[in-house]
């Protein structure tokens, strides 16, 4: 009995060993897996994507525009004072024979707006239009806040529709000289409309994690997976926070050129308008001293001259009045115009600018998508991250 029971005893302490061995191998291995990283993976992977290009967008080229001038002020005055002269003279001087043809010509194109205007051709009809057009008259029609009577548009439509016979007489007249930049308004008027919409449109279209990357993130758990995903987000956050400062510094800029070329229009315009008032001014002046010479020259007893005077006032007055108004009003349209173009090129550029940062930005994700990949399925084939 006594050999029985040692067997039993030994049996039983082997038994309690290999226990005791067993849990220590296994508090062992459970202590060295708190030391040992579930997963190949560091966050530094990443650094690798791109960052988003900051923008260039320089300023863009503004060409002033050239809006002409009003020559043959000087005509006017250059002419009364010859005529004065030779009145003065009692037949010891003459007008060139040139100028006395251009002298007579005037009467003649007055005659043909009087009778287009007044629907006759009856001569004493159209001197006594021509009497009757005093001074006062005719430097009012020459001011800008003047509303004219209806009988004076009567007279301005027959002026527009007969150019020609302007032209004849047109060295003695104010003449407006337009610049190449009045070939905008040849373009389509449709294409400058007054309510064009000048918003801009920064749509992101922004990509996404591609469908693989999307799906994996998805489905894969654990400190792995998780790892992988906050280091893509950092780095997309990175991205879209310098798509945006490149967005935001396009839309400003935007903005900031329409506000410049709002300025532009109304410097623009009221230069314009300080021009205006000046050449206006000259040709008032231009027009009392007309009358001023026929009143002396009839005081001196020529009354074709004085006749001839009075019809070259009437043109004078008439002529300025409509080509000068109808100048401003092709200036004012260019300047709409061009400030519309300015706006337009300026919308262009930044849809364009815009455009490149989206694509950048694009690009830099889809190296962050392959990098998420990547990462994920790194963590899938350790085993890690499921």
């Amino acid at each position: 009995m006594k050999f029985v029971t040692m067997n039993f005893s030994k049996k039983w302490g082997m038994l309690l060993l290999l226990v005791f061995l067993a849990g220590l191998s296994i508090k062992c291995s459970t202590s060295e897996m708190d030391f040992i990283d579930p997963f190949e993976f560091v966050t530094e992977e990443f650094d690798n994507v791109p960052d988003v290009v900051v923008v260039e967008d320089p300023e863009p080229e503004v060409q002033e525009v050239e809006t002409g001038e009003v020559a043959n002020l000087e005509v006017a005055g250059e002419l009364t004072g010859s005529i004065v002269q030779v009145v003065e003279s009692e037949g010891a001087l003459e007008l060139a024979e040139e100028t006395e043809q251009i002298v007579e010509k005037v009467e003649e194109t007055s005659n043909a707006v009087l009778s287009e205007a007044l629907g006759s051709t009856d001569e004493e009809v159209l001197t006594e239009a021509v009497e009757s057009f005093e001074e006062e008259e005719a430097v009012a029609l020459l001011e800008e806040e003047t509303v004219l009577t209806e009988e004076q548009e009567t007279v301005l439509t027959a002026v527009e529709a007969a150019p020609e016979a302007f032209e004849e007489i047109g060295a003695l007249l104010p003449a407006v000289e337009e610049t190449e930049d009045f070939s905008i308004l040849e373009e389509d008027e449709e294409e400058f409309p007054d309510d064009i919409d000048f918003d801009l449109e920064l749509d992101l279209e922004l990509s996404v994690k591609t469908s693989a990357s999307a799906l994996r993130s998805l489905t894969l758990v654990g400190p792995c997976a998780e790892s992988a995903n906050e280091a893509y987000a950092v780095a997309v956050a990175r991205l879209e926070q310098q798509r945006d400062a490149n967005l935001a510094t396009i839309s400003q800029n935007y903005q900031r050129r329409i506000t410049e070329a709002n300025s532009r229009l109304a410097e623009r315009t009221n230069a314009y308008n300080a021009f205006f008032s000046a050449r206006l001014s000259s040709i008032r002046n231009n027009v009392r001293a007309i009358f001023a010479a026929a009143r002396r020259v009839s005081e001196r007893g020529d009354f074709r001259r004085a006749r001839q005077l009075r019809y070259y006032a009437f043109a004078y007055s008439y002529w300025a009045r409509y080509s000068l108004f109808r100048f401003r009003f092709r200036t004012f349209e260019t300047f709409r115009r061009r400030r519309i173009l300015e706006i337009r090129e300026a919308q262009a550029s930044a849809t364009r600018l815009a455009a490149n940062v989206r694509s950048n930005f694009n690009q830099s994700l889809v190296v962050a998508d392959a990098n998420l990949r990547e990462a994920l399925d790194s963590c899938h084939n350790q085993g890690a991250g499921n």
